[in-house]
């Protein structure tokens, strides 16, 4: 009879254990799809307000700091650039105001887009950093959750002999 108690608490212990596995494997999923979400927002170097407007709430101030980050950071950098390239004297003259406006405009951005490059790898290679964490925990809560349903089983087994065992045996 002792035994038969102690696999039932057991076993009520474990679907409980499985049960908050499964509900945190959920969040670790809905957040890795959230990141990757995130990932292909920001790879193509523009985001745009319908972007923001559907950010998932988890990824809404990342993706907020991220653009206000990579924006001001370009931007800097982009005149850095400009300003070291305009006084080291390579930049052309042109007779036409209009033209030398067009290219110092396309030159700046051309400046821009490689430092808007730039900070797109750095928080890429902080996205791929975080992605792997969570897979890697996802990895050892599925293990884990394996193990669980194992023992679950073995105990459910053990729960089936102790009641068999324990019922009585009339004889006629």
């Amino acid at each position: 009879m002792g035994c038969l108690f102690l696999s039932t608490v057991r076993l009520h212990s474990i679907i409980h254990e499985k049960s908050k596995i499964n509900l945190k494997l959920n969040e670790l999923h809905e957040e890795l799809m959230d990141l990757q979400n995130y990932s292909a927002t920001i790879s193509n170097g523009s985001i745009t307000m319908n972007d923001v407007a559907n950010a998932p709430a988890s990824i809404f101030s990342r993706l907020m700091n991220f653009m206000n980050y990579s924006t001001n950071t370009s931007m800097q950098g982009a005149q850095n650039m400009f300003t070291q390239f305009s006084a080291m004297g390579q930049m052309p003259v042109f007779g036409d105001a209009a033209t030398q406006l067009n290219y110092q405009n396309s030159l700046f951005q051309g400046f821009y887009k490689q430092q808007m490059d730039n900070c797109i790898k750095v928080e890429t290679k902080l996205l791929n950093a975080k992605e792997t964490k969570i897979q890697q925990e996802i990895n050892k809560l599925q293990t884990r959750l394996s193990m669980l349903e194992s023992e679950q089983n073995s105990c459910e087994s053990a729960q089936q002999q102790s009641a068999q065992k324990s019922a009585p045996n009339y004889m006629a």
